[in-house]
């Protein structure tokens, strides 16, 4: 097995990018800021710490080639106030994982970057290959599996990225991926009909999986989303594809490791919401590029309960949440957090500096 070390430690100094910056401070913002379109992303560790990832601006602030940094952020008290922490090296706000109150991973497109202590020194590497390939990430427990310019890699505990014995078929045309434990995940490839393909040996070998969306509306579709709950449960929102604000949308679930499948109804044709947290085999939230935040308790009735006011198309990752009741999003006035399931969020303001 190869392992990539990332390297590249972040030095002392107090710019963005290109020259990375371990900077703390300044405390809660003085005034909001506004994000700007598709470079924000927000994650919640297990323990409710939240981290952001923003953009500010290099230089110029005007021009139309003005370059962009992300800068991170850390917050212990629900947003209230914000710690800046360092600011990673030639990425972009993309997804943005806290697998833990230290181990954080901010992925692109092009750039993974990885922190191990809190996100205080970054370092990063690119797995190379097709440059305008979409990246994906997810992560359980301690592992970390990235799909990224045609290839799969994983991180178990730590900053070390490891390329397994093996690369799924069809790698290089990722649609996504889900995470099912340390060992086990399957990655979305291929067209006409996009395939899962699993492993259960960490990638030393990968095999189709039975498509859950066979008896859909949209089987074999390369806009399918698959993300498991922490007592193993799967959702699946199988999707056709987007259009004009738009998309077909049917929800299936497996409590029994996907070796059968419940069809849970279709979902609304309005809007790209896709992307779901399950909590467990009943109650969830779901997302999507749209800016629709939805959150259910039983896999079928889904409650509008916010949204982030992202257009499609945008990339990042607004929305996060920690379990059935805590949840953080962005928008350009602000962060908002509920405690109660999105029936009351608390808007907070931007950190800057």
């Amino acid at each position: 097995m190869l392992v990539l070390v990332l390297a590249g430690a972040a030095s002392a100094n107090t710019y963005l990018r290109p020259v990375r910056s371990p900077v703390t401070g300044p405390g809660p913002s003085a005034s909001p800021v506004s994000l700007g379109p598709g470079v924000a992303a927000v994650a919640v560790s297990p323990s409710g710490t939240m981290f952001l990832a923003s953009s500010s601006c290099l230089f110029g602030c005007a021009r139309p080639d003005d370059r962009f940094g992300d800068v991170v952020w850390r917050s212990t008290d629900s947003g209230s106030t914000w710690t800046r922490l360092a600011s990673p090296q030639d990425s972009y706000a993309g997804t943005l994982l806290a697998v833990s109150d230290t181990q954080l991973w901010l992925v692109d497109d092009v750039t993974i970057s990885a922190a191990s202590d809190g996100g205080h020194n970054w370092q990063s590497l690119s797995l190379g290959g097709d440059s305008t390939a979409s990246a994906y990430a997810a992560t359980t427990g301690g592992s970390v599996w990235l799909v990224q310019n045609g290839a799969v890699a994983m991180s178990q505990r730590g900053a070390n990225v490891d390329l397994p014995q093996a690369q799924p078929p069809g790698r290089a045309d990722s649609h996504g991926i889900a995470v099912f434990g340390e060992d086990s995940a399957a990655v979305l490839t291929g067209h006409s009909p996009a395939t899962w393909f699993v492993t259960n040996d960490r990638g030393a070998h990968w095999a189709p999986m039975a498509d859950p969306c066979h008896d859909t509306l949209y089987p074999g579709s390369p806009y399918s989303t698959m993300t498991a709950a922490p007592d193993g449960s799967r959702w699946v929102v199988c999707a056709g594809a987007p259009a004009a604000g738009q998309q077909g949308k049917q929800l299936v679930t497996s409590t029994d490791g996907g070796r059968t499948w419940q069809s849970r109804g279709p979902l609304e044709p309005a809007g790209y919401a896709t992307r779901v947290v399950p909590i467990s085999a009943t109650v969830a939230w779901r997302s999507g590029p749209g800016g629709e935040i939805y959150r259910t308790t039983d896999a079928v009735h889904w409650t509008p309960v916010a949204n982030t006011g992202a257009r499609p198309g945008e990339v990042a990752d607004m929305f996060a949440a920690r379990d059935a009741d805590t949840a953080v999003y962005l928008r350009d006035t602000g962060v908002y957090v509920t405690h109660d399931g999105g029936l009351h969020w608390t808007a907070h303001r931007f950190p800057s500096g």
